[in-house]
């Protein structure tokens, strides 16, 4: 599914919507209608690659893993906000939110590249980071605006649309030909659509601090690493393999790019932490591979 969406894919399509947007060649953004539905469409297969093999035999790592990689980054969030400029709870939450998404996507990519995938670690990290996904995109619902009926169900609408995919992977199994097909859709229209818009919203020479980027940036890897190290060693892992999982789980990529839009369209954050969250989703996706393998390659 969503996994054919490589690892370099989604950075390339919003480098190609920054050269095209208000950052290079100034065209307009698409039409917000399509953009809800790419967006849409793209969390649906999300949240039907969801992945729970593994979690019957190894439950007790796979919670605690996916606890220590969501919760510590949290916590650390909710912890420094006020030191990065947000004065309020649900710009603060939204913030401590996107420290702890893991993106399942691209660690599905990173696992295939390394040779983890159909391994037993493949398995305990992409069931891991299906449970922070899952508990990302709930924590989110919980600052989205309520304020009229209508309202919300608008702009909860795509994110609604990761928990069908979940829930009906889960209860309902489709036939081949559909899965196929909302695959090709998946990878040649929703997701190059939405990526493609997320640049060409993006203004990095109006609205962007490198200072806060950069501690955004330190602070993403430093909570998942310390959380997924933590975990791993209160359920007495091996070092190498805590170390894998950690890195693994702190990609962010289009899962944390898709928050960070949905947000900064509800007014819950602004332009500049926007492009902020996006730079951040990139370079965590685009630095845990070489990190993978160099762990791989270093001497257990």
């Amino acid at each position: 599914m969503q996994r054919r969406l490589g690892m370099m894919t989604f950075p390339v399509y919003v480098l190609l919507g920054l050269i095209l947007g208000p950052s290079g060649l100034h065209l307009s953004a698409p039409p917000a209608l399509l953009f809800k539905i790419c967006a849409a469409g793209f969390l649906f297969v999300s949240g039907m690659e969801c992945s729970f093999q593994g979690m019957g035999r190894h439950l007790k790592v796979v919670l605690g893993i996916s606890l220590g990689s969501f919760v510590i980054p949290l916590a650390l969030g909710l912890f420094v906000a006020p030191l990065f400029q947000f004065e309020d709870f649900v710009s603060s939450w939204v913030f401590a939110t996107a420290l702890s998404v893991s993106a399942l996507p691209v660690i599905i990519q990173i696992l295939r590249e390394r040779s983890l995938l159909n391994h037993l670690l493949g398995h305990i990290i992409i069931a891991a980071a299906s449970l922070c996904d899952i508990a990302a995109w709930a924590c989110f619902m919980f600052v989205l605006p309520q304020e009229q009926q209508a309202t919300w169900i608008w702009s909860h609408f795509p994110v609604l649309f990761f928990f069908l995919g979940l829930l009906w992977k889960l209860f309902l199994p489709l036939p081949g030909l559909f899965l196929r097909n909302i695959e090709i859709a998946s990878r040649w229209i929703f997701a190059p659509i939405f990526f493609i818009g997320i640049g060409l919203q993006l203004n990095i020479w109006k609205s962007f601090n490198l200072w806060l980027a950069l501690g955004t940036i330190a602070l993403a890897f430093a909570g998942k690493i310390i959380g997924g190290l933590l975990a791993a060693k209160l359920l007495k892992l091996p070092k190498q393999e805590a170390w894998i999982i950690s890195v693994a789980l702190s990609a962010r990529g289009a899962m944390e790019v898709l928050l960070a839009q949905l947000a900064f369209h509800s007014g819950l954050i602004s332009e500049m932490w926007f492009t902020i969250l996006v730079i951040m989703a990139i370079i965590t996706s685009l630095t845990a591979g070489p990190w993978l393998r160099y762990l791989q390659k270093k001497p257990a």
